[in-house]
């Protein structure tokens, strides 16, 4: 407060605190819900409610809420709605129909792959789920099913749904249930936490369903949108270096050859109609060109010299392969699967990755709890051992032809060597462990 003679100011600066991650997760699942319950939503509604996921996303792996080795039972209630993030990405993706549908499908892809392996690791994916996942979807598939088997599948995969939302209204409709999520009630659904606990539960069941079902449409609809886009860039490849006057008399002619056939001529002509008459008896203008080797070359106009000088893209193709321009590092195994799918090198990642990943974690979980167990090795069988095998802790020592096989605790020591050790001097030892070690070199 500022005082004057004859008035007083009162000035005061509002501040607006930064919403808190579960107020900002109910926002981005309110605009989530909007955009997928509604067919009529715009491009730009999908794009506002993908950034909000995105820097959602970010908070929640800033604060560090999961752990690699907790499953569900040891992550906190509140923190349970979080995960379902990469699961709104997915489906966010595989809805938005304008701009480069290729890319939105793998990004759906890369997101729904993720969460399916989220919820493995967390013991959420059934086993039943967990084959459909592995067998993979497509022309990618392990095994083929018929038409009947496939159709059973998604008849399965709807009434699983459908029970699943029946159990969710059930839950909605007790007296605990908050209809607004507020501070007051600290963003809970429910007063109960076990009731909050079995409504999350239910969303990552129903979420993994969709996503199965998202995984294996994007399969069917991924090679027919590249196949598009390759011959949409083909079509304005050839429209750009065609002559206006070429490129009707072209359709005109085509046109009374095959109604449903395109004719493209893609030598270009010397001189077009408007420069005929000027240049004609001067033998027409040409653009000279000289290339890296000092060879000159003669074009009648820019458009042929564009379209020679483009036609020739091995050294382009030579930038874009060197792993060197390429890569700002040349390890591809930096790369998170959303970098790599903005850089588009997804191809460097193997396929099987995130499975190679999973099984190599969990067989050495199983190892070592084996060891601590039966202090054998998993899968080790001392009936079919041949002697090959060494137990835990056993070293084998090659000498003179001779294998000895021993502890680190009972290491076979020279007697000749320890002996002379023994009888020294302290001045003799020292003179010795001197010129063993080194030291006078240093």
């Amino acid at each position: 407060k500022k005082l004057h003679s004859d008035c007083s100011l009162l000035i005061c600066v509002m501040t607006t605190q930064p919403m808190s991650l579960n107020e900002e997760f109910f926002t981005v699942w309110n605009s989530y819900n909007a955009c997928i319950e509604n067919i009529s939503s715009t491009d730009q509604q999908l794009k506002l409610c993908i950034e909000s996921c995105y820097m959602l996303r970010k908070r929640v792996l800033n604060a560090s809420l999961f752990s690699s080795n907790e499953d569900v039972d040891d992550i906190n209630t509140e923190f349970l709605k979080f995960g379902l993030i990469t699961h709104f990405l997915s489906e966010l993706y595989t809805n938005r129909n304008q701009g480069k549908r290729t890319l939105s499908l793998r990004y759906s892809d890369e997101f729904g792959k993720i969460f399916v392996h989220q919820c493995d690791n967390w013991c959420i994916l059934s086993k039943e789920h967990r084959e459909i996942f592995e067998r993979g979807f497509g022309d990618d598939a392990t095994r083929k099913l018929n038409a009947f088997q496939a159709r059973n599948e998604e008849v399965e995969n709807f009434k699983s749904q459908k029970q699943l939302q029946h159990r969710i209204a059930g839950l909605m409709q007790k007296e605990s249930h908050h209809e607004q999520q507020n501070a007051q009630n600290k963003w809970r659904l429910f007063d109960e936490d076990d009731d909050e606990r079995n409504f999350w539960l239910q969303q990552y069941q129903i979420a993994v369903l969709k996503t199965l079902k998202t995984l294996k449409q994007n399969a069917f609809e991924r090679p027919l949108s590249e196949k598009w886009e390759k011959e949409q860039a083909a079509q304005k490849t050839v429209s750009q270096y065609q002559h206006p006057t070429e490129q009707q008399n072209e359709e005109k002619d085509a046109h009374q050859m095959n109604p449903k056939a395109q004719f493209f001529q893609w030598e270009s002509k010397a001189n077009t109609a408007a420069n005929t008459d000027s240049n004609e008896k001067a033998g027409g203008p040409k653009i000279w060109s000289i290339d890296a080797d000092g060879q000159s070359t003669a074009f009648h106009n820019v458009h042929e010299m564009k379209y020679n000088l483009e036609k020739n893209i091995d050294e382009k193709v030579k930038l874009r392969t060197d792993r060197k321009t390429v890569f700002r590092d040349p390890n591809p195994w930096t790369y998170t699967p959303e970098q790599a799918a903005q850089l588009g090198l997804l191809s460097e990642v193997p396929k099987d990755y995130f499975e190679q990943q999973q099984h190599k974690q969990r067989q050495g979980v199983l190892n070592k709890r084996h060891l601590q167990r039966y202090g054998t090795p998993l899968g080790y069988n001392a009936d079919h051992d041949d002697g090959s095998e060494l137990n835990p802790g056993q070293v084998e020592y090659h000498r003179k032809g001779k294998v000895t096989t021993f502890t680190m605790q009972d290491m076979p020591n020279d007697p000749e060597q320890d002996k002379e050790v023994e009888d020294m001097s302290e001045q003799e030892y020292e003179k010795w462990i001197k010129d063993e070690r080194g030291w006078a070199n240093w």
